[in-house]
């Protein structure tokens, strides 16, 4: 009986972390190696989850607003929840180099000439 119960609250959780992701607002959020950003939030935050911790590191200076530190190029996102457990933002973070962002613009402008 009590696995049962537990599933059910598991499945209730899991029902509004989803139902709250889909009404976060998103973001993104582009970032150099080497030059961190402070983000600040519309709303108190009491967990952030990282979905790649290799490409951007989090640090919280209060419960609304971090610094986020890039650590290697690439793509994920942060997810920011409060402490009912509800998601308050959904960030995504692009971790690029200045080389790799530079060549993409030369090569869209070359695109674009032809």
């Amino acid at each position: 009986m009590t696995d049962i119960l537990r599933g059910l609250a598991l499945g209730a959780v899991l029902l509004f972390v989803t139902i709250s992701v889909g009404l976060a607002a998103d973001r993104t959020i582009v970032l150099r190696p080497g030059a961190g950003s402070e983000l600040v939030l519309d709303r108190a935050f009491d967990t952030v989850l990282i979905g790649d911790p290799g490409i951007v590191d989090v640090r919280a200076r209060d419960d609304r607003s971090v610094v986020l530190v890039p650590l290697n190029p690439g793509v994920t996102n942060i997810i920011f929840v409060d402490d009912e457990n509800i998601v308050t933002a959904n960030i995504e973070v692009r971790v690029q180099n200045t080389d790799s962002a530079s060549s993409a613009i030369l090569a869209l402008k070359q695109l674009i000439a032809r």
